[in-house]
């Protein structure tokens, strides 16, 4: 019995001596502070390593080192009194963890010290500060309201963290870079949704030799943003064209198609900005009311067989169908107010489709962003939206096509009923009468890997 009362004095006395020693580490320390450097923690393939930084997101933990830390009662960042652990406190180096509350643009320079680290003991005389930009999370972006555009045509680019950009770099050495306080570049600075670009006037969309005028597009923000990102490597990516329709009724080899409701144009159909690619279709051209009660809805076919899939460049084949897409250009000069495209691999027999239905809610988002009126936009369907190419090699996924009896690709207009799932529920969507009469253009297969990462790759907190 002694010897148990003698255990819960032992560990009473060592719980009370440890905290007495954390509460004197805390309340005491040099009557000097300073912050000599501020690093962020890597991590690496040979463990976590520290790497010096001038600037931190919201979010992250950084690691300060210095003298005199031993005393510190606040961490201030912007202005926000930013939590510590006083576990990974010593005389000489300290975490902080970035708060995800800490303000960014509505910060008042005089009074709390804008893109400042402050340190302050119990006496805020005894204090140390250091230049510390804070930033969001990296940028990233999602989409490109037109990835074949013309040279003088606006676009835009959907992300996130997209403030502050301070210029766009388009793929081409002989391409300079559109810059900020012109007129032809304008961020998002409250939101960072979007940036919108006009393609510079020299870009070369068709004829540019050796396709020196493709890739990704550069978005650069390091300057007073939360750094660069680029865009997958997919713009003007014409070597990936199965068909641009610049041969006219010739264009589709061993094809057909409704010539009574596809028509081919070589004029702007309805753009308002004036551009175009050359010849392209219009659907639906007799503007013919379909009606959600005719037997037969489907009234626009072209059709082709795969050669030009033969001829698509051999370093799509390793990426998986996430990583691999169906492009193609839409203008649209009417309310899209009902009606779809589908694109269908095994036009026989119906298999392997995909349908764009922007009319119906929450479709929009899963092929594009870029819809509206009168304007042309990029559709871009992942070749995983196929059930059967889910897991599949873009090889893997041609071998398939290629095995196929008699195949024939198709993309055609119909106007059936749609269904999609929206907050976990089923709902359908009724066709309703139309008259709308879409164009297409430049029909192609593309990457959508990105190709460089910017920033800090794999960062590191505890």
């Amino acid at each position: 019995m002694k010897s148990k009362f003698f255990l819960i004095a032992l560990s009473a006395s060592i719980i009370l001596t440890s905290c007495n020693e954390d509460l004197f580490k805390y309340e005491n320390g040099d009557s000097t502070i300073s912050i000599s450097q501020i690093h962020y923690l890597h991590a690496s393939a040979d463990g976590t390593t520290d790497q010096a930084t001038t600037y931190a997101r919201l979010g992250e933990t950084i690691r300060l080192s210095g003298t005199g830390f031993i005393g510190v009662k606040h961490v201030y960042i912007n202005g926000y009194d930013t939590y510590f652990n006083l576990q990974y406190l010593t005389n000489n180096s300290m975490l902080v963890t970035i708060d995800e509350n800490t303000p960014i643009e509505q910060v008042n320079d005089e009074v709390t010290n804008k893109d400042r680290i402050i340190l302050v003991k119990e006496n805020s005389a005894i204090k140390a500060s250091k230049t510390l930009q804070i930033r969001r999370a990296a940028p990233v972006v999602y989409d490109i309201s037109n990835s074949m555009p013309q040279p003088n045509e606006w676009i835009t680019i959907y992300g996130e963290n997209l403030q502050n950009v301070s210029y766009v770099q388009f793929p081409g050495a002989d391409i300079s870079a559109v810059y900020e306080g012109g007129e032809d570049l304008i961020s998002d600075d409250e939101e960072g949704k979007y940036v919108k670009v006009k393609v510079p006037a020299n870009f070369d969309t068709r004829t540019a030799e050796n396709n020196k005028h493709q890739g990704a597009i550069i978005i650069n923000a390091e300057t007073k943003g939360n750094g660069t990102c680029e865009t997958p490597a997919y713009f003007n990516y014409r070597k990936g064209l199965l068909e641009d329709f610049e041969e006219g009724s010739t264009a589709f080899n061993n094809s057909k198609y409704d010539a009574s409701e596809c028509t081919l144009i070589d004029e702007a159909c309805g753009n308002e900005d004036g551009t175009n690619d050359g010849h392209y279709y219009k659907m639906n051209s007799n503007s013919t009311y379909i009606s959600d009660t005719t037997a037969s809805r489907r009234n626009i076919y072209i059709f082709e067989k795969f050669e030009g899939f033969k001829n698509l460049p051999s370093d799509l084949d390793e990426k998986y169908s996430t990583d691999v897409a169906l492009q193609f250009n839409v203008m649209c000069p009417q309310d899209w107010n009902s009606g779809n495209i589908d694109v269908v691999f095994d036009i026989n027999s119906g298999n392997y489709k995909m349908t764009y239905a922007p009319w119906v809610s929450g479709k929009t988002d899963d092929y594009s962003k870029g819809f509206a009126k009168g304007t042309w936009f990029t559709v871009t369907m992942p070749f995983s939206g196929i059930t059967e190419f889910q897991g599949k090699t873009f090889g893997q996924i041609r071998e398939i096509l290629a095995s196929i009896e008699s195949p024939v690709w198709g993309i055609y207009f119909e106007n059936v009923d749609q269904t999609n799932v929206l907050n976990g529920v089923s709902v359908e969507f009724k066709a309703k009468m139309t008259t709308i009469t879409p164009c297409i253009d430049n029909i192609r297969v593309v990457p959508l890997t990105v190709v460089n990462q910017y920033g800090r790759g794999n960062e590191y907190s505890y």
